[in-house]
């Protein structure tokens, strides 16, 4: 989804509601999605916008709405990988 190419699959509107209808998915259970996108369609559909390289991390809320639990930097992911045991398999 990219709201640059929003006019060839039916306009900005179109985009931004697929956007909220696929964020509407929950994952299976025991299993999490991870969705890789512009700041822009994400804003677009949920009103958060990442930083250049951030995590945003929803919750589906009981009454179906997206929750943001949590935002990860690219500083908060290089100290993760420095506490990261490589030996383990």
């Amino acid at each position: 989804m990219n709201l640059r190419a929003a006019e060839f699959v039916g306009g900005r509107e179109v985009v931004i509601a697929q956007a909220r209808n696929a964020l509407k998915l929950k994952p299976a259970p025991g299993t999490n999605t991870i969705w890789v996108a512009h700041g822009n369609i994400l804003q677009a559909a949920t009103g958060e916008y990442p930083g250049e390289a951030e995590c945003i991390i929803f919750h589906h809320g009981s009454d179906g709405t997206l929750q943001v639990v949590g935002r990860l930097s690219p500083e908060d992911w290089m100290e993760m990988e420095k506490n990261y045991d490589t030996d383990r398999k």
